[in-house]
């Protein structure tokens, strides 16, 4: 045994909170209504088949993808039980679990679903069980390791034999002995956490020790938690107070990051790290009483507080146990119930929308991208242009010419759009502007009748550059840009048998394949030839398919087929197919194609040729071959809300940003995944005639039952855990004789 300990200059990196808003995390809280009535979670770990298992203040629980059961041990005994405080339960690599309470150990066959017990007869199982089990470990030698209050056992279970290894060292101590984990690296090496110390050891004994050494005094050597990073070939450490440590392999030297908090009233404001798991190759979850997200590479943290906003807020502290399932979902166990991350939940960023100048929270009306990631926000919460700069995580505002100086004046730029040669325009409910060098250079304009143009809501471009200006209940304006030529059309100037004409309302959308300009919030949709002032008013019918008639559109889109897309506020969405001088109006609702509402705001196609709907039950993913929605996303998988009726922008980097009041939901599209893993189905249980079958029945490939066994009861689990509250199932009954 080589001791090894260094003295040399101790830096720490004081970490800070970040400015920015934390990452709007979805996650799913469990209780009663899910079968789990036991808030303490002490532990949890997944067998092969997929399945999830608790140790709780009750004893044991399985959770089978929707619902929570009780599994009762058959060996309990006064003095020796687990259904009292079940603290650890571990998944061996045959499929049996490990379970240790206060004072028994068993292990329970997921297979045959029967207990085991130890001999607690024999004074060595006997020494072990009082030493307190903590943890247990099955390395790749398949030597079963058992850590405790009163150092580490190795335990042969097959002839029920142990041998116990205590840590050795210059600095060890009476906390040296009260071991937290194991771990093992790669090369085989297995790794003892301590609370005072660290240390190197297989079937011999302890090989090496490890502390931190300040001043001949050994200091910051507590090491609750920790895993093994490939990439920096390091082990991470959960440290107390001393925050999160990275003990490099290669140098066997140690790095710590206390973690600060410099808002603290307490009297030693860093977090107590009690808790570590991986996040993706930069970030590490930590828990000090909270949930919380450590970034490696600027030493950064965020902490996540108990929230009651929704049913997706994070609840469940203290948090007692991090678990990673086969998915990489995050379950987090507390003394205060249980919640699940799922992965697929941790994909969609935010950015907060407060303006700190005058007070507000923002509501945007459009997003442009802007020198890199930075974001321009057309709103009317602010009295300018309000811009995001991502590297600094701040909201500033450009300002109004107009309203200097007028934070509170609520004349922001209400709409922003950037033509073919890269130029912005912009404007407020006054006056429209270009947009140069960060300034609102304002446009001297008036139309036919000598007027500015006023409450512009949106502007977009033909292939001319000639702009086309929405103004809410006033018509539109065409801009020609090479004449500057300023012109007002009026609903009567559009269709003077329009039932809109009292109303003026009309909304230029977009410019299709040939140039024209294609109009909504009509009955129908109108189409202007700009060369003859020609308006065609198209989509006035009766859908084929379901007869449904569009009373008034909403957004228009273009697909890659030359076909458009209508959305509704009634009647979903309508496919429009123009062959010549004939066309097809096909309706997709929420009955015959899955849409989640049928009220339908804004459409996206995207470059893969999916079509993004906003609908007032979140936003789908709409596949125009098939004409079948195939996902959606809601306030579960990240977004602000659950409706995503609002304005969407779909940016070059492919960004879909939804406008949410007060936050921006940014998804990219090119490196968001879905769940493509179908759930494999897992009978649980099976009655015949109202008895039990015997587990060992359900595990074969098939059943054979008499003709008068005719009354059949089963129970099935998903193995499937990310948004398993969403898998819905179906079951089918075939090869029936029907002539007998």
């Amino acid at each position: 045994m080589k001791p090894k300990w260094y003295i040399f200059v101790f830096i720490f990196f004081l970490s800070s909170i970040l400015r920015a808003q934390l990452p709007n995390l979805s996650f799913i809280n469990f209780n009663e209504k899910d079968g789990l009535p036991d808030k303490y979670i002490y532990s949890l770990t997944q067998d092969k088949s997929g399945l999830i298992w608790l140790g709780t203040g009750s004893g044991l629980y399985q959770f089978n993808g929707k619902n929570f059961k009780k599994v009762n041990s058959n060996q309990d005994k006064a003095g020796h039980q687990i259904n009292n405080i079940l603290q650890h339960v571990y998944c061996d690599y045959d499929g049996k679990l490990w379970l240790s309470s206060l004072n028994a150990l068993q292990n329970y066959d997921t297979n045959t679903g029967e207990f085991f017990s130890v001999d607690y007869s024999n004074p060595s199982i006997n020494k072990l069980v009082n030493a307190k089990p903590s943890s247990f470990y099955r390395d790749s030698k398949k030597n079963f390791w058992v850590t405790t209050k009163e150092s580490f056992f190795l335990f042969d279970d097959k002839k029920n034999e142990i041998k116990q290894y205590f840590p050795k060292g210059e600095f060890v101590n009476s906390e040296s002995k009260i071991i937290n984990k194991i771990i093992e690296t790669p090369d085989g090496k297995l790794w003892a956490l301590s609370n005072n110390g660290l240390f190197e050891f297989d079937k011999n004994g302890v090989n090496n020790s490890f502390f931190n050494v300040e001043k001949n005094l050994p200091k910051k050597n507590s090491f609750f938690d920790g895993f093994y990073d490939k990439k920096r070939n390091c082990i991470w450490l959960a440290c107390g107070y001393d925050g999160i440590t990275q003990f490099d392999l290669s140098s066997q030297k140690f790095i710590f990051n206390e973690l600060v908090d410099q808002k603290s009233l307490n009297a030693n404001p860093s977090n107590f790290i009690t808790l570590i798991a991986p996040k993706g190759e930069n970030e590490i979850w930590f828990v000090s009483y909270n949930l919380g997200i450590y970034t490696i590479s600027n030493k950064q943290f965020i902490s996540y507080s108990p929230s009651f906003k929704d049913e997706f807020s994070f609840k469940t502290v203290p948090v007692s146990k991090l678990f990673q399932d086969k998915e990489n979902n995050l379950w987090i166990g507390s003394f205060n119930g249980l919640s699940l991350l799922p992965w697929q939940n941790n994909q969609i960023k935010t950015i907060p929308l407060f303006n700190s100048n005058a007070k507000y929270t923002v509501e945007p009306y459009g997003v442009l991208d802007y020198e890199g990631d930075n974001y321009l926000i057309a709103n009317n919460t602010s009295n300018g242009l309000l811009k995001w700069n991502e590297k600094l995580q701040q909201l500033s505002v450009i300002e109004n010419p107009f309203y200097k100086g007028k934070a509170r004046a609520l004349k922001g730029i209400q709409c922003i759009a950037r033509n073919l040669k890269g130029e912005i325009f912009a404007a407020s409910d006054e006056h429209l502007f270009r947009f140069k060098q960060n300034q609102l250079l304002p446009i001297a304009i008036l139309d036919q009748n000598g007027k500015s143009p006023v409450n512009v809501t949106r502007i977009i471009f033909d292939d001319d550059d000639n702009l086309y200006l929405q103004s809410s209940r006033n018509g539109f304006y065409f801009f020609d840009i090479k004449k500057n030529l300023l012109k007002h059309f009026n609903v009567k100037d559009v269709d003077n048998k329009s039932p809109n004409i009292s109303s003026n309302l009309i909304s230029p959308r977009i410019i299709d394949k040939q140039n024209r300009c294609w109009f909504t919030m009509t009955d129908g949709v109108y189409c202007w030839y700009k060369k003859n002032e020609k308006f065609d008013h198209l989509a006035t019918g009766k859908a084929n398919n379901t007869q449904a008639k569009i009373v008034q559109s909403v957004d228009i889109v273009e697909d890659y087929n030359g076909h458009f897309w209508i959305s509704t506020h009634d009647n979903g969405i309508f496919e429009l197919i123009i062959n010549g001088k004939e066309s097809k109006l096909i309706n997709y609702n929420k009955e015959n194609s899955g849409l989640p509402s049928d009220y339908c705001s804004r459409l996206v196609i995207d470059k893969e040729g999916f079509l993004w709907v906003g609908t007032l039950n979140g936003l789908a993913k709409f596949d125009i071959k098939t004409k079948k929605n195939i996902s959606v996303l809601n306030r579960q998988h990240g977004l602000a809300e659950n409706s995503a009726i609002v304005m969407l922008n779909l940016l070059p980097n492919d960004n879909l940003v939804v406008n949410h009041y007060g936050i921006l939901s940014v998804i990219n599209l090119k490196s968001y995944q879905k769940n493509n893993q179908l759930p494999k189905v897992i009978f649980t249980s099976l009655k015949v005639m109202d008895n039990a079958v015997d587990q060992k029945m359900i595990n074969e490939a098939s059943i054979q039952l008499k003709h008068s066994q005719n009354f059949i009861s089963f129970e099935w689990a998903s193995s499937i855990m990310n948004n398993a509250n969403q898998n819905r199932f179906a079951y089918q009954l075939s090869g029936v004789d029907k002539n007998g």
